[in-house]
């Protein structure tokens, strides 16, 4: 997700009120109406940024969640392997050998399952924040109410963009 909260926050930083020629070089109503909706835009685009390295966040915690149980897994399968070995060695007690490798091993299985579970929990719960948050951006994008399609400069209507002399 750096590679996509990077760039975004460099376009945020771009977008800056004080960085654009607009804010300097043109005047009128439109430009006028540009100048007052740049700062939201840009904080969006940093909301944007911040929404990322979230989603990032989830992610590597997910990531985490799934090497912990991976690593689990090998214990117990270690565990049970162990407890074989020993019983194949020490002859006389390998079924008692067998059964307890066996019940230390489904019990870290177990608690793994248990553990993988919990996380997996909380991880659905930032997805579904980071899932509406998605969805609200479309409706948070900040616009003007003015018409800034009429980039024209010359056609005499309240809207014309002048160049600052």
């Amino acid at each position: 997700m750096s590679a996509v909260a990077n760039p975004i926050g460099d376009v945020a930083g771009d977008v800056a009120l004080h960085k654009l020629d607009t804010n300097v070089e043109w005047t009128g109503r439109a430009a006028e109406a540009y100048k007052a909706i740049v700062p939201a835009q840009a904080d969006a685009l940093t909301g944007l940024k911040d929404l990322a390295l979230q989603i990032r966040t989830s992610l590597n915690s997910l990531a985490n969640a799934l090497d912990a149980f991976k690593l689990a897994l090998y214990v117990a399968i270690t565990v049970f392997i162990v407890g074989v070995v020993g019983a194949i060695v020490g002859a006389g007690a390998a079924i008692g050998a067998i059964v307890t490798g066996a019940s230390v091993a489904i019990g870290l299985i177990t608690t793994a399952i248990t553990a993988v579970n919990s996380y997996m929990d909380v991880i659905e719960t930032e997805q579904t924040a980071l899932t509406q948050k998605i969805h609200d951006v479309g409706g948070t994008w900040s616009r003007s109410d003015r018409d800034l399609s009429d980039g024209s400069i010359s056609d005499g209507d309240g809207s014309d963009w002048r160049v600052n002399r």
